[in-house]
């Protein structure tokens, strides 16, 4: 089961507004390709909540206002979220918030508390865009972001409107006539404030240009009359080298590409493997073991995604696997070709790990079966005598030893069927 969390965005007297109506749509886009491989349990902020209740899309928690009538920012909206993801064993979540300004956040809440953010869905939020009509000025355009009052004014103002008079219908809150024309007398008054503000930093402005213009001639003067002196050039310094060590081990997560010993489902995942180790990665986890229910998910999701964008799921030559890194996960990629062991133990002591491509039954493993395939391993250490890998291929594959000579039969041995010779895969942030 996967989660989905909702934010509103813009306020309104009267909910839901545009920006709103929008995300709900979004939801429901959402919604219906992610229901498709199972169930999602859906939280959303009040103001997309009635929008989604109005088109008969069940909500599983409705997150309402603070009733102590403090602002309801985005970490209290999370952080009931999370309440209930955690009793119902939710490890992968879908947010689902205005791109622009709030989506960055949201991921990175979510992260922070060590869930999986599922991007696969975040193209179909689409334009949420902004509302001129909002009560918070902050949501009202990317000009009045930075040119309005300050986000604190809105807040304050919102926590006054609430303070002042706030009424529930129906699970709903509803702003009173005679609060909503102090609120808004409040936003006209804090609006004067920042008109004076704003006049004062350009005049000050002005004033600064005007004096660094005089500074600036006298200084041209002084310097007329004095005799040329010889320049001084300063010399870039060369970027530090790298330290290759005799060992190094990168402390990369594992999963098998069948988690939940399912391979009628993910014979062929082990480029998606591969990437989704790489992924957790970079994104900072320090678990050993990716837990098999959200690998597994994880894996569904991305052959899902495949499927759907590029019309297939098929073996994957290097490019192709940064291509799908680049594509579904925003990463940076590149291919080096006609490697060395040189290139490998360097990119590892820059703390990259590095993904080559293989057949199966040239590494020798015993816990392989009796029919070799073309297989992408990760590499994530080595030593002197050969190379330590996260072998999605076996249940036995975390931290994995090769030898050098091994490695290299083993990509030898994949050149004819994939037309790629000892080449390797560095994906990076």
């Amino acid at each position: 089961m996967e989660g989905l969390v909702v934010f509103s965005f813009a306020l309104r007297e009267e909910e839901p507004s545009p920006c709103n109506v929008r995300l709900a749509e979004a939801t429901e886009r959402i919604l219906a390709k992610a229901k498709q491989l199972g169930d999602v349990l859906v939280v959303a902020q009040w103001e997309v909540a009635k929008k989604l209740e109005q088109d008969g899309v069940g909500v599983d928690l409705v997150v309402l206002p603070n009733t102590d009538a403090s602002y309801l920012d985005t970490k209290d909206v999370w952080d009931q979220a999370q309440n209930l993801f955690q009793r119902r064993g939710v490890v992968t979540v879908i947010p689902v918030a205005q791109p622009f300004l709030h989506l960055s956040k949201v991921k990175q809440l979510i992260h922070a508390d060590n869930y999986v953010v599922d991007v696969t869905y975040l193209g179909l939020i689409g334009r949420i865009g902004f509302d001129k009509e909002s009560l918070q000025s902050w949501t009202r355009g990317p000009v009045r972001l930075f040119c309005m009052p300050s986000a604190r004014h809105s807040w304050v103002a919102r926590a006054t409107l609430r303070a002042r008079g706030v009424v529930r219908e129906k699970g709903w809150v509803r702003v009173k006539r005679a609060h909503l024309e102090s609120f808004m007398s409040y936003n006209i008054t804090m609006k004067r404030k920042h008109s004076f503000n704003i006049a004062l930093i350009v005049g000050t402005i002005l004033l600064g240009v005007l004096l660094l213009s005089l500074g600036f001639n006298q200084n041209k003067k002084v310097e007329e009359t004095k005799q040329e002196e010889p320049a001084i050039i300063e010399t870039q310094k060369p970027a530090p080298k790298t330290v290759i060590r005799a060992e190094n081990l990168l402390l990369v997560p594992y999963t098998v590409q069948a988690p939940l010993v399912n391979w009628n489902i993910h014979e062929q995942s082990c480029e998606e493997a591969a990437l989704l180790m790489a992924h957790y990665y970079l994104e900072g986890s320090q678990i050993q073991i990716i837990p098999p229910q959200t690998a597994n998910q994880e894996l569904i999701n991305m052959v899902a995604w495949q499927k759907s964008n590029y019309g297939e799921e098929k073996d994957l030559n290097l490019y192709e696997v940064g291509k799908l890194a680049q594509d579904y996960y925003g990463y940076e990629y590149k291919v080096t070709e006609d490697i060395t062991a040189d290139n490998v133990k360097r990119t590892i002591s820059e703390g990259n790990p590095v993904l080559v491509p293989v057949i199966t039954h040239a590494l020798k493993n015993p816990h392989y079966g009796p029919n070799p395939s073309y297989h992408i391993l990760v590499i994530k250490g080595y030593n002197q005598n050969g190379i330590i890998t996260n072998d999605a291929g076996v249940k036995e594959g975390r931290e994995y030893f090769y030898t050098w000579d091994v490695l290299w039969q083993a990509i030898d041995a994949q050149t004819k069927q994939m037309n790629q010779g000892r080449d390797m895969l560095v994906v990076t942030r």
